[in-house]
């Protein structure tokens, strides 16, 4: 079984990450995902907010738009282009951002864009508003795999643009939930979430589960059933798993953020084999590695 991480922060992975050469960080990466026992791992390059919301790293504009880089991913795909993909983001107010997401489309191991619309960036108004219209239609155009979170509004906020453009690859981030009640679970919003199922060109990142659903400790095996659910309603083949590690550090291990999934006895065979692997390959056109 080939297994895939969907999501890792890898520039910011052990001590003194922002010190050194990324190439040495791709390096120790690359040791704990051996250790572990992951055959691929899909980047998001984040290296926090700086004071107006806006992801890093990148290089601000004239029009105080960023525009993203990614040294530690492109590092990684060069060293080692048969175990890293990775993502970046374009931001809809870029002059240039029809153009970059063309461009974007061609480079070695970058497979799809994020939108990470947190409070105080201006995405969610913008998304609210109808100002992602030409940027999805920029995505569905050159057939690039858009990843999308959205706080507390992920379903209301994207169906109006999955019912515009219904070829775009649109993949729901950290289970579409958000804002863990106090003392209690996300499980509750659930379901909103997976009506989305009803568009087949959607997907789900399985990622931070443990964390946000379970109110049993390790293997979580509450969070397995949700993840049954889930396969209900978006077929295993919808569904890929992410650990993001470097965030999820915090409440458990990478392994553990693995083997809840792979060890459990509620999933069948074929159900792991997509969920932690070939899930992601399908969902962002990510060919396997031809043997030898």
């Amino acid at each position: 079984m080939e297994i895939i991480d969907g999501q890792g922060h890898i520039n910011s992975l052990g001590a003194n990450w922002d010190k050194v050469d990324p190439s040495v960080v791709v390096e120790r990466v690359v040791v704990a995902m051996d250790a572990v026992g992951l055959d691929a791992l899909f980047i998001d390059e984040f290296a926090g907010f700086d004071d107006q919301m806006r992801l890093l790293p990148g290089n601000v504009l004239p029009n105080g738009i960023l525009r993203s880089t990614a040294p530690f991913a492109e590092t990684a795909v060069k060293m080692y282009p048969h175990r890293f993909a990775f993502l970046s983001r374009v931001d809809p107010r870029d002059p240039e951002f029809a153009s970059l997401i063309g461009q974007y489309r061609k480079r070695p191991g970058l497979l799809a864009l994020r939108v990470v619309a947190v409070p105080g960036s201006g995405h969610r108004e913008l998304i609210e508003s109808g100002g992602y219209t030409g940027w999805f239609a920029a995505c569905e155009a050159n057939d690039m795999p858009v990843f999308c979170q959205i706080p507390e509004r992920t379903p209301q906020l994207l169906v109006p643009y999955l019912k515009k453009f219904p070829k775009l690859r649109l993949i729901i981030d950290h289970c579409g939930t958000w804002q863990k009640p106090e003392g209690g679970t996300k499980a509750s919003q659930l379901p909103a979430v997976l009506e989305m199922a009803q568009f087949p060109n959607v997907g789900l990142k399985w990622c931070h589960a443990p964390r946000d659903l379970s109110a049993q400790p390790y293997p979580w095996r509450d969070v397995v059933g949700h993840l049954k659910t889930a396969i209900k309603a978006f077929g295993a083949e919808r569904i890929m798993w992410a650990c993001d590690t470097t965030i999820s550090s915090k409440t458990h291990s990478w392994a553990k953020g693995l083997f809840y999934i792979l060890d459990s006895g509620q999933l069948s065979q074929s159900e792991k084999e997509w969920v932690l692997g070939r899930s992601v390959r399908s969902l962002l056109n990510w060919p396997k590695p031809k043997a030898g």
